[in-house]
């Protein structure tokens, strides 16, 4: 369901990235249960992500930091004492302390680098598939596959940065 909406908001947007490939799909089957057993495999990636979401609007659910945030807190009482949307908020500077918040952030960093160890290829490998030529469905999952890797890397980058920026606040106030 989400994907379809996606593919309908990257068909109206102008100059959109994906409107070669959207242009592709077939008109008359919209699930990927009509696809062979290679295209199949090309799509699945990591359970995590099925999960909780990683990327997209917010950079990471709410679930995941409230859940990495309480877990990873030493003082209970202070958890208790803040409300349940700042917590779920990664806009909400190190609610629980800049210690807490980079152990959250690196766990994060941690289960992303497992989610990309469950995908069958590298995007090297993706991109050495795409050049040699491969059925348009094929070429589809490729492409899905190679964009959430692509968004995990990314959130791992900006999670990095926020660690190092946490943790230069912390020396400089030392």
């Amino acid at each position: 369901m989400k994907l379809g909406l996606k593919l309908l908001q990257e068909r109206a947007k102008v100059g959109s990235f994906w409107l070669p490939y959207i242009g592709n799909l077939p008109e008359t089957y919209t699930v990927p249960i009509f696809f062979a057993g290679e295209d199949i495999k090309n799509l699945q990636y990591a359970p995590l992500l099925y999960q909780v979401t990683i990327g997209g609007p917010d950079l990471v659910e709410g679930r995941l930091l409230v859940a990495l945030r309480v877990l990873l807190s030493n003082d209970i009482e202070t958890v208790q004492g803040y409300d349940f949307r700042v917590l779920k908020s990664l806009s909400a500077e190190a609610p629980l302390g800049v210690a807490n918040e980079v152990a959250v952030f690196r766990t994060i960093i941690a289960l992303c680098v497992i989610a990309l160890g469950h995908f069958p290829t590298k995007i090297m490998d993706d991109e050495s598939l795409l050049k040699q030529g491969v059925s348009v469905s094929t070429e589809l999952a490729l492409q899905f596959r190679m964009q959430k890797k692509s968004l995990i890397i990314e959130v791992m980058r900006d999670l990095t940065k926020r660690v190092k920026f946490l943790l230069s606040k912390e020396t400089s106030t030392a």
